[in-house]
């Protein structure tokens, strides 16, 4: 069955807006600048994926670990460390999922977290 783990899945915010105004080069710095950051903050245990476009996935071993990576991560993205591009902060939505709850393939835990993240967003709004 295997071991139980989390992911925080990220999502940049305004990573389009960077490419439309200041050409994909920008947007290019924008990613290795987030995942420079996402690597630093990874426990040793941890992996940092590039999932696709605008999105990351950090996977974390223990299931305890993972809301531990999410409020972590929003702290630092809330004391705005923000990637700066112009006059555009890139910032990141984040959300959570964990193997086996959240699903039992890659696919289905990146949707769970996704889910859990445009649900989150709505009731911020």
């Amino acid at each position: 069955m295997g071991k139980p783990f989390g992911i925080l899945y990220l999502d940049l915010d305004q990573f389009k807006m960077v490419n439309d105004q200041y050409g994909y080069q920008a947007g290019n710095r924008v990613l290795r600048e987030v995942a420079v950051v996402l690597r630093g903050a990874a426990s040793s245990s941890s992996h940092v994926f590039r999932l696709s476009g605008d999105e990351f996935a950090l996977i974390v071993s223990a299931t305890s670990e993972t809301s531990m990576a999410l409020l972590k991560h929003r702290r630092e993205n809330d004391n705005a460390k923000r990637v700066r591009i112009g006059s555009i902060a890139v910032s990141a939505s984040m959300s959570t999922a964990r193997f086996p709850v959240g699903g039992r393939k890659t696919t289905e835990l990146i949707d769970a977290a996704d889910r859990r993240m445009y649900a989150d967003n709505a009731q911020r709004k």
